[in-house]
This record gives C-alpha cells, structure tokens and sequence, in this order.
C-alpha cells in the first residue's frame, strides 16, 4: 500500500511531467537517455520544479549516502527513464540503488506488461498511470513484510 505522502509525491511527479510530453518525446527520439545530460536530467529538473511549487522540502545534498536521486521531505527517491525497450534499464534501480526509499519511473512506448512482471518479481508494488498514448509513469517502493 502506498501512504498518502507517497499519492501526493506521485500526483506532483504525474502533473510536473504531463504538460512536458511534446519534449519528452523530443528527446526519447534522439536516445539520450544520459543522466546527466538527456531525458533523466530532464525528468529530474521537472519534478524538482514541481516539489518545489507544492511547497515540500526538496534536497541534492545526502543523496549518495541515501542511494538516490532526490530527497523529498526525508525520502530517497530514484528516477528512471526509458524510450522502448531498454526495460532493463529500469529494473536495474533495484540491485543498483537498493537502498532508495521510492523509484519513479517514466516509460516510453515500452512493454508494460515486462515492467510490471519486473517489478512484481523483484518483490515490489508499483502505481502507474498514462501521460500521453506514448509515455507512462510509475511509482514503485518495496512491498511491506506482513
């Protein structure tokens, strides 16, 4: 289950990233998918811009030591972006930044059905929701042990 704070994050990430489609598929074209320099930049400095608005505390600083990218209100967040089928890429955040709190995820014209298969199997439960026909956004943390 996803806690109210954990909505909300997903709710700010949803409409900082919708209006921004037409560029997203720019850039998802190109295959510049760079951290530093492509469309996770790019998501980064979206949702950054929209925590910000909503009035949360957004930080750089602690991430190495929290495994993410950002840190809203405490919690370590990772973002992933892909363009297809570098689904890969998304599900390595697990093993590589096993220690993040949250993973938002953006998808472009990728397989759902892998990701979502992914994530399950990697012992996680995941949101999503449809920006455009091409692009999707998830919100995935690990499931709670009962």
């Amino acid at each position: 289950m996803f806690s109210k704070f954990e909505h909300k994050l997903f709710g700010i990430a949803y409409d900082a990233l919708r209006t921004h489609v037409p560029t997203l598929n720019r850039l998802g074209k190109t295959g510049c998918y760079d951290a530093k320099a492509g469309i996770e930049k790019f998501v980064e400095i979206a949702f950054s811009d929209g925590v910000i608005q909503s009035g949360l505390s957004y930080s750089k600083k602690g991430v190495w030591e929290r495994d993410c990218d950002v840190i809203v209100e405490k919690i370590g967040v990772e973002l992933r972006c892909i363009y297809e089928t570098e689904v890969r890429h998304l599900l390595e955040a697990f093993i590589k930044h096993k220690d993040a709190d949250l993973y938002l995820f953006l998808s472009g014209a990728s397989p759902k059905e892998e990701i979502e298969k992914g994530i399950k199997e990697g012992g996680f439960i995941e949101k999503h929701e449809q920006l455009s026909p091409r692009w999707m956004i998830w919100l995935v943390k690990r499931k709670v042990k009962e």
